[in-house]
């Protein structure tokens, strides 16, 4: 530039005209102003946030929830990517799923684990404590049910242990002939921990596991007999479709012990179903990493959440926003009063009626 200013004035004049030539046609494209210039570079475009969208509800109503925070709220893209557990861990590990709203770690506890240690990911605390899996009977076969004229069937049935003696109430395998236990989603964890644990608690003589191929096949195969007030016998996550919609009692099993679970010989452990970011986030979105260090759900609302999904025949996205909706100061807490108005004003727009 210093050269520049150094040359004959009439050098300086031929180069104006030259570029005047050359910009006047170009003027909507190479030569644009300088405020032009400007505002295009510092005008930064947000790389989309892509959410694990696993294959059981309550992880695609969160995804929805914070997904709607996230574009409206922060003006981010947002994606989802269905899969399952294992793999979309594995993926937000390498950084093509940026968040995971709910891993449970006693799935896969030795890869949570090594994520966090090669600092791949951050644990960024609970989504909601206490969750629990195991097998459910509907609440009216041990008390009855006055309203609906059910009178309890097996009074007596509390454990695990008790099944071989009420065996003769559920519905059979056709070519068995041994009592059905409708199993988790094959492509689940708990569906081989429970194969295991027929074995483990002696069961494998009285009944046989059902296969299902979603957590909405479970639910109906639930509904079929639930409707009619009959026995059914199956696994549940809870909170889940089928314990948010139904009276449910789960039988008991030994308390979760490390050496025991070795053979699945005893509960499902409690799970404080936590959420993962991939730690790309800390350089290219921090301010989603306070709003999911902020985020936080109790049982209750996630079986009210469940509850909206039902109201709206399986709508997530209408479920969610009418939770938004309902239930501002749930999520106002997670977020600062200037999202707060972009996230209100979005919803103001919605209709789920």
């Amino acid at each position: 530039m210093r050269t520049r200013r150094l040359q004959s004035f009439s050098l300086r004049r031929i180069f104006i005209v030259m570029l005047l030539s050359i910009c006047l046609p170009l003027s909507l494209s190479g030569c644009a102003s300088k405020n032009h210039d400007t505002k295009k570079n510092t005008d930064k475009v947000k790389e989309a946030i892509v959410l694990a969208d696993g294959t059981w509800a309550t992880i695609q109503l969160h995804n929805r929830l914070i997904g709607y925070i996230i574009q409206n709220g922060y003006g981010y893209p947002v994606e989802y990517l269905s899969g399952e557990e294992l793999p979309l861990l594995r993926a937000l590990a390498g950084n093509d799923i940026q968040i995971m709203m709910e891993v449970w770690t006693g799935d896969f506890p030795v890869e949570w684990k090594t994520m966090q240690k090669e600092l791949k990911v951050k644990n960024m605390g609970t989504n909601y404590a206490g969750a629990v899996q195991g097998w459910f009977v509907p609440a009216y076969m041990i008390a009855g049910d006055v309203e609906r004229g059910i009178e309890p069937v097996a009074p007596d049935l509390k454990y695990v242990s008790d099944l071989p003696r009420f065996g003769s109430l559920f519905a059979k395998n056709p070519s068995s002939q041994k009592s059905l236990l409708n199993n988790a989603p094959s492509t689940w964890v708990a569906a081989d921990i429970n194969r295991t644990k027929l074995k483990a608690y002696g069961l494998s003589s009285y009944y046989t596991l059902a296969s299902t191929n979603s957590e909405s096949d479970l639910t109906k195969s639930l509904l079929r007999y639930y409707e009619k007030g009959t026995p059914w016998l199956g696994y549940s996550r809870d909170p889940g479709l089928i314990t948010a919609g139904q009276k449910m009692i789960m039988l008991r099993e030994p308390p979760y012990d490390e050496l025991l679970w070795q053979q699945h010989a005893c509960a499902y452990p409690v799970t404080d179903v936590l959420i993962g970011a991939n730690r790309s986030l800390e350089n290219t979105a921090p301010e989603l990493l306070d709003l999911l260090d902020k985020y936080e759900t109790t049982y209750d609302q996630n079986i009210q959440l469940l509850q909206y999904l039902s109201k709206y025949a399986g709508n997530k996205n209408k479920a969610v926003i009418a939770f938004m909706k309902d239930k501002p100061d749930i999520w106002n807490a997670w977020v600062p009063d200037e999202v707060i108005k972009k996230v209100d004003t979005a919803l103001a727009a919605e209709v789920v009626e």
